[in-house]
Formats: C-alpha cells, structure tokens, sequence
C-alpha cells in the first residue's frame, strides 16, 4: 500500500491544487490516506506561499464535498421514509429535523 500512496503523492504534487483535492477527496470517501491532505498542503504551501489560499481551499472542499453528498442523501432518505411513515435514520444527523 506505501508505494500506492507514494504514487498518489507524486501525482497530487505534479496537479497541484487539483491534486489536492484529489487526494482529500479520495481519503474522505474510498480510501484511507491519512495525513497525505495535510503533508501536501505544508509540502507545496513552503514551496509556493502565495497560493496557501488556493490549497488549504482544494483539501477543503475535496474532503468536505463527499460528507456533504452522503449527509444530503441520507437526509433526502429520511425524508421519504417520514413521508411515507417508516422511522428516519438514527445516525445522528440533524438535516430535516421536524
């Protein structure tokens, strides 16, 4: 798994922020990446400070778009089912409360 890793790190730093939110976006959703977002974020930020904004943005968003996604769907699944009478979720998510 280290050499996957390594690749997946050689290539986020060849896209830069798109290799970010890549990388971010893989390890919030498929893949176990942890700390890869954050080392590359410091990595490329020390080599070009004038884009922090622009990466500390791309690892954001990556990481964030997923949980968005599944706690938007979960939330649209709850919403059916209080429709149609069946008990919501108990995940703990507070989208849609009554």
């Amino acid at each position: 798994m280290s050499k996957f890793v390594q690749r997946i790190q050689v290539l986020a730093m060849a896209l830069g922020a798109p290799g970010i939110f890549l990388v971010a976006f893989l390890d919030s959703s498929i893949l176990s990446l942890p700390e890869v977002a954050d080392l590359l974020v410091i990595w490329m930020v020390t080599n070009n400070k004038s884009r922090v904004v622009l990466y500390v943005v791309s690892a954001t968003v990556g990481s964030t778009l997923v949980a968005r996604t599944a706690g938007m769907n979960e939330a649209s699944r709850d919403a059916a089912k209080r429709i149609s009478g069946a008990p919501a979720s108990t995940s703990g998510s507070t989208l849609l409360t009554p």
